[in-house]
């Protein structure tokens, strides 16, 4: 089978599922910081990362597009781990697709596992990880921290507070969860692919940039 007649194939499967999972991205998400643009950006540098390092692209684009799909579930409490629901809500929706067991198996593996500490056991395990990780680095995560920092009831915090000392509480503030991650990431929360690494490097001084200027106009 030509790469053309499969490329073909993985994008009217991909628009398929595109279509089906609207219902699990309602407009009305408490946390849209998690809705489907965050899905979307995963989705992509999914994409960017596999051309560096390879891996089963099907299994890795299907897996980046439905890993949130319970996050709704979990922020109205029906669960406590969006992941493990996900990998259940997955099997249900892809087993009307024509899809292998094993490709099945792999996918909902990688969803129920994409928020795992652990290392990847699998490339597309390692690559679908990194992919949600970084979307939480750069300019896009502090849009999305102040964001939700004023649209969302769970994350809901001030821009800044000047009571708490910014190596102090990371949910104090935006900046101070900006802060936060910043120094996580130098002290050694490192990828697990070197093409997100690289990404990442880019992405930490974007945000340190960010937060110094913020500091400097507080004149702190």
């Amino acid at each position: 089978m030509s790469k053309n007649i499969l490329s073909d194939s993985r994008d009217s499967l991909l628009n398929s599922l595109r279509k089906e999972i609207t219902v699990y991205f309602p407009d009305e998400l408490e946390d849209y910081s998690h809705g489907m643009s965050h899905t979307k950006r995963v989705c992509k540098i999914v994409e960017i990362i596999h051309e560096k390092e390879g891996g089963d692209l099907l299994v890795l684009s299907v897996a980046a597009l439905l890993h949130d799909i319970a996050r709704v579930h979990e922020e109205i409490g029906e669960c406590i781990n969006h992941a493990i629901k996900g990998g259940e809500l997955a099997k249900e929706i892809l087993s009307k697709y024509g899809l292998s067991d094993n490709i099945i198996d792999q996918i909902v593996y990688y969803i129920i596992n994409h928020r795992s500490n652990q290392k990847g056991e699998t490339l597309e395990s390692k690559i679908l990880r990194d992919a949600d990780k970084l979307d939480c680095l750069g300019a896009i995560s502090i849009s999305r921290i102040i964001a939700s920092s004023l649209q969302s009831r769970q994350y809901s915090r001030p821009i800044y507070d000047p009571l708490i000392p910014l190596n102090g509480c990371e949910t104090a503030s935006s900046l101070h969860y900006i802060i936060l991650l910043i120094e996580k990431y130098k002290k050694g929360e490192i990828f697990l692919t070197e093409t997100a690494n690289t990404i990442a490097r880019e992405r930490i001084e974007i945000m340190s940039g960010f937060a110094e200027n913020f500091k400097k106009e507080l004149y702190i």
